[in-house]
């Protein structure tokens, strides 16, 4: 089961330019993330690069921007809720950002290439992932 997951993230990660060059995202879009590359630092431990089984994140983010919420998948398949509490634009990006369980996390999308990064942080850690997202 883990090697279909993984090979659906791949295949939609190969799709995804051909999805996003119509339209640039929006404030008010449905989107599917899929992460890539993640990281976690730790305090006086250094950090650690890796799958998102690896660092415990997340494979897919499913985002309601109109509704302001995240709704994640790892890849035991436990799912996650979050509230997106704020959303702001620039000319090229989205940057999104929340609270969930004690630590504060900031998204930022490029609305027109979809590319993604993320970082999340509490007491003595924090973590970044960089993936891609399209419309669901």
């Amino acid at each position: 089961m883990l090697i279909y997951k993984q090979l659906f993230a791949i295949s939609l990660l190969l799709s995804l330019p051909f999805c996003i060059a119509a339209k640039e995202i929006n404030e008010k879009d449905q989107l599917i993330c899929a992460i890539s590359e993640t990281a976690l630092c730790r305090e006086n431990a250094g950090c650690t690069e890796g799958s998102v089984e690896l660092v415990n994140l997340p494979l897919l983010l499913r985002l309601n921007l109109e509704k302001k919420t995240i709704k994640s998948t790892r890849i035991s398949g436990e799912t996650r809720t979050s509230t997106i509490l704020a959303v702001n634009t620039s000319k090229n990006n989205l940057i999104l950002q929340g609270v969930q369980e004690g630590s504060g996390w900031s998204m930022t999308i490029d609305k027109k290439s979809g590319q993604m990064s993320v970082s999340s942080s509490l007491d003595g850690e924090g973590y970044i992932a960089f993936g891609v997202c399209t419309r669901s």
